[in-house]
């Protein structure tokens, strides 16, 4: 199992179970923030990053800090329009310059950049759809593929 846990990699089968431990020894308010993240990893809204390098801690810890805050001034955009809608604009242009430079920095890195659906005009929404429908596609035709492959060979090594 801890195998499983440590690959990186999407595994072929996944459990429908699958129990954590955390030791006893662990510090209580570790053990909390554990509990709380593997609680948090469950939301259809959450997600899992890796933090590899500092300025993708940085960027992420920016990210959750502007979540917060946007969310609380969201809330009181009524009473101070004035203030709260310039902020938000000016987040969201950052956010555009952000977007070029990860997609330079994939060519650069020559990987393929699939831009946020919210930065998406309509046009460009209708295209990445089809686009994860040909791969989903493409994906479900390889896996029919090798489980025939892996049933084949079954079947020869029982004969």
């Amino acid at each position: 199992m801890a195998e499983y846990i440590l690959d990186r990699n999407i595994p072929n089968n996944v459990p429908v179970e699958v129990i954590v431990t955390i030791p006893k020894n662990t510090p209580e308010y570790i053990r909390k923030t554990v509990y709380r993240r593997l609680q948090m990893s469950t939301d259809r809204n959450a997600r899992v990053l890796l933090q590899e390098n500092r300025d993708t801690r940085a960027a992420l810890d920016i990210a959750q800090q502007m979540e917060m805050a946007s969310t609380r001034l969201l809330r009181r955009v009524s009473s101070e329009a004035e203030t709260v809608v310039p902020l938000i604009v000016r987040w969201r242009q950052e956010i555009v310059k952000l977007n070029d430079i990860a997609k330079e920095t994939c060519e650069a890195a020559e990987m393929e950049y699939r831009m946020p659906r919210t930065l998406m005009n309509a046009e460009e929404l209708e295209e990445a759809r089809k686009g994860d429908k040909e791969r989903r596609e493409k994906r479900n035709k390889a896996n029919k593929v090798q489980k025939k492959k892996e049933k084949e060979e079954e079947e020869k090594e029982n004969k």
